[in-house]
């Protein structure tokens, strides 16, 4: 028997790889802000990789809301998710934080990219955005997010910014679990030359064996970028973290995080696909 709409995702997704190696979407739904367009195969690198760009009918997010989405890769399966662009977080003074919580399981040997836009916060905005990992043996995952507030509103005025993450192996334990939290008050602290830092993102490589000794995460240099990378307890992964003064450079420094590991990752560049690459 199906569930009702109110209990199900708002996103649920799944990726299983055909008799040829050629990562199909074998399971869609999608309800209120989500809508789906096609997936399309244009990398090389890893082979028969499915990209997939979940549209919002929305784009943006209210005080109150509270939207899951949950993506399943079958064994053998690649996949690269990514946004179509940046959310907006509206405010209220007193209101309550929008919520996006995101489930991923990753089966053996699958592989997955989760690029997202960083949101917008506006004032007295607060966005809970949380992952909850599932990574079966030889199973990697490349997930970035990132915020920023909107360039009107001069200093930032936003509420908070948090993000839970907890990764767990096949049987359901915990290997790792990480809370951060980014009040307007904490980046006011930050100043540099070019004036302060205006959006902040991260990206992390996790795997769901233990991360090679060898894999070193690529941090490009940038004049107006401060970046930073370590890895993570029980081998279990890196993460880097960057601040920067726009959102134009955060779109760029992002761009740049991903294509770098994707070549050290499968020895090829991922092909051209949106705004520019």
């Amino acid at each position: 028997m199906s569930q009702p709409a109110e209990e199900r995702a708002n996103l649920e997704l799944s990726f299983a790889p055909d008799a040829g190696g050629t990562t199909r979407l074998s399971r869609r739904y999608a309800r209120y802000p989500w809508s789906l367009t096609r997936p399309f195969w244009i990398d090389r690198a890893p082979t028969g990789m499915a990209s997939l760009i979940p549209q919002s009918s929305s784009g943006l997010l209210l005080p109150g809301d509270r939207f899951t989405q949950e993506i399943a890769l079958e064994s053998g399966a690649s996949a690269h998710l990514t946004s179509q662009g940046a959310q907006v977080v509206h405010g209220l003074m007193g209101g309550e934080p929008a919520q996006s919580h995101w489930n991923l399981s990753l089966a053996e040997q699958s592989y997955l990219e989760l690029i997202l836009d960083p949101v917008v916060l506006f004032p007295f905005s607060g966005l809970c955005q949380s992952f909850a990992i599932k990574l079966e043996r030889e199973s990697v995952l490349v997930l970035s997010d990132g915020m920023t507030w909107h360039p009107d509103a001069g200093k930032p005025a936003f509420d908070s910014f948090m993000n839970l993450l907890e990764l767990r192996n096949p049987a359901g334990k915990t290997r790792f679990k990480e809370k951060s939290i980014q009040g307007s008050r904490q980046l006011q602290t930050v100043s540099g030359v070019g004036g302060m830092p205006c959006a902040y993102g991260q990206m992390w490589l996790l795997f769901g064996s233990d991360c090679p000794e060898e894999i070193a995460f690529p941090v490009p240099e940038e004049a107006a970028v401060y970046a930073a990378s370590s890895r993570l307890s029980d081998r279990a992964g890196i993460l880097l973290r960057f601040l920067t003064y726009d959102a134009s450079a955060f779109a760029a420094y992002q761009r740049r995080l991903w294509r770098s590991l994707r070549h050290s990752l499968f020895g090829q560049l991922p092909t051209d696909r949106r705004k520019g690459g």
